[in-house]
C-alpha cells in the first residue's frame, strides 16, 4: 500500500509479509490424503447419520457395478442391500456401529443388477466437537475369499466321505466274501434243483449285489484320495 509525505510525494510502500508454509504443508498432506482415498483398492463411502452419501471413491462404485462416484452421491445405502440383508446384516451391524463408535463384520451387498456378495466392512462414527455428524465405511469384497473357503469345505466334506466309504467297504467286504464261499459250499452239497439249492441262489444274489456296491465305495475312496 503506497503512502504519502504531507507534501503529496510518494515516501513508499507498506505491506504484510504472512509466512504460508504451514497451509501450503498442510494443504500438501490434504491431497495426499485425497488421492490415497480415491486411489485405494477398498471401497470407501461417507454418509450423514441418515444414510445419504455424501461421497464415495471409485473402488466402492465399481464394486456396486456404477461407472462412476459422482452417481451415487446423495442416494441413500440402503440401495446396495436386498430387504434380507438390511434386515438380518446391516441393521444389527449399524447398532453396534452406533453402539460402540465403530463395528467391523461380514456385511452382504448387492451389485447394480441385483448380484448379491459377501464383504469385510469397517464403519465408524466421524464426530465434529464431539457430536456425530456421520458414518465412515470401507468395504472390501470378499467374493473370491468366500468361494475358496467353500470349496476347501466342499473338499474336506469329500474327504470325510471318502474315508467313512472306505471304512464301510471293508467292514462289509469280508462278511459278504465269507457268505459267498459258504454259498459256494452248500451247493455243492445239496440238490441243485431243491429249495435249498434255490434260497441259496437268491443268497448269492444279493450278496453279489452287495459286493458291487462295495467295490463302487472302494473305488470311489480311491478317487477322493487321489484327487486330494
Amino acid at each position: 500500500v503506497p503512502f504519502f509525505h504531507e507534501t503529496g510525494e510518494l515516501a513508499g510502500y507498506r505491506g504484510i509479509d504472512r509466512d504460508i508454509t504451514h497451509r501450503i504443508e498442510m494443504e500438501k498432506e490434504i491431497r495426499l490424503l485425497s488421492a490415497s482415498v480415491e486411489q485405494s483398492s477398498e471401497g470407501m463411502c461417507i454418509a450423514d447419520l441418515d444414510g445419504n452419501l455424501r461421497y464415495v471413491n471409485i473402488a466402492w462404485a465399481e464394486m456396486h457395478g456404477y461407472e462412476t462416484a459422482k452417481e451415487l452421491v446423495g442416494a441413500n445405502l440402503s440401495i446396495f442391500h436386498s430387504q434380507e440383508q438390511l434386515e438380518d446384516d446391516v441393521i444389527p451391524f449399524n447398532e453396534k456401529v452406533k453402539e460402540f463408535g465403530s463395528h467391523k463384520g461380514e456385511i452382504g451387498h448387492i451389485r447394480r443388477d441385483g448380484t448379491p456378495f459377501p464383504t469385510h466392512m469397517f464403519t465408524t462414527i466421524v464426530k465434529d466437537d464431539g457430536k456425530p455428524v456421520a458414518m465412515c465405511g470401507v468395504a472390501l469384497d470378499i467374493s473370491a475369499k468366500t468361494a475358496l473357503e467353500a470349496q476347501m469345505r466342499q473338499q474336506q466334506k469329500m474327504e470325510s466321505i471318502g474315508t467313512l466309504a472306505s471304512g464301510v467297504a471293508h467292514e462289509i467286504n469280508n462278511p459278504i466274501a465269507a457268505v459267498l464261499n459258504c454259498c459256494e459250499l452248500i451247493m455243492d452239497d445239496v440238490e441243485p434243483d431243491g429249495p435249498v439249492a434255490t434260497n441259496v441262489e437268491h443268497i448269492t444274489g444279493a450278496s453279489n449285489r452287495v459286493a458291487t456296491i462295495v467295490k463302487a465305495l472302494l473305488s470311489f475312496a480311491r478317487e477322493e484320495k487321489q484327487c486330494h
